[in-house]
Parts: structure tokens; C-alpha cells; sequence
């Protein structure tokens, strides 16, 4: 019975690190996910009301999310490709 418990030990101790190292990437994307959707909202209001879906075709929303979050992530000081230290 020791045995059969020391040969578990090494792949029920790569699980549960795999699981660990997974469960943030899966959380950031679900958070992405729950911004894309919000931002999209707004993205379909921007797209009506500047009548982009004539210029940009059935691509509109996409584009507009799109730019709508770097313009979120501009503003918040997050996304910062060319600065040097």
C-alpha cells in the first residue's frame, strides 16, 4: 500500500503546480473576456452613431472594441510600448 502512495506522490505534485501555474492565465482571461463585452457595448453606440459600419464594413465593432481599449489603457497609463527607462 506505501507503495502505490509514493508513485502518486511526483505526478499528483505536477497536477496540482500545472493547476497552479494555469489558474491566473485563466482568470486574466476571463477578465479580458468581461472588458471585451463591456467595451463592446460601447463600441456598438460609437459604430450606430458615427455611422462606421458603412466605412468599415461588418468589422466595425471589432475595430471600434478594439481601439476603444487602447484608448482605455492610453488613458490609464497602462499600455506604454516605447517607453525607455
Amino acid at each position: 500500500m506505501r507503495d502505490y502512495k509514493k508513485r502518486l506522490v511526483k505526478p499528483r505534485n505536477k497536477v496540482v503546480s500545472g493547476m497552479m501555474y494555469l489558474l491566473p492565465i485563466f482568470i486574466l482571461f476571463i477578465v479580458v473576456e468581461k472588458l471585451w463585452y463591456k467595451v463592446s457595448h460601447l463600441g456598438k453606440i460609437v459604430v450606430h452613431n458615427l455611422h462606421l459600419d458603412d466605412f468599415f464594413g461588418k468589422y466595425s465593432l471589432t475595430i471600434t472594441t478594439g481601439l476603444l481599449i487602447l484608448l482605455i489603457f492610453m488613458c490609464l497609463d497602462i499600455w506604454r510600448p516605447y517607453q525607455s527607462l
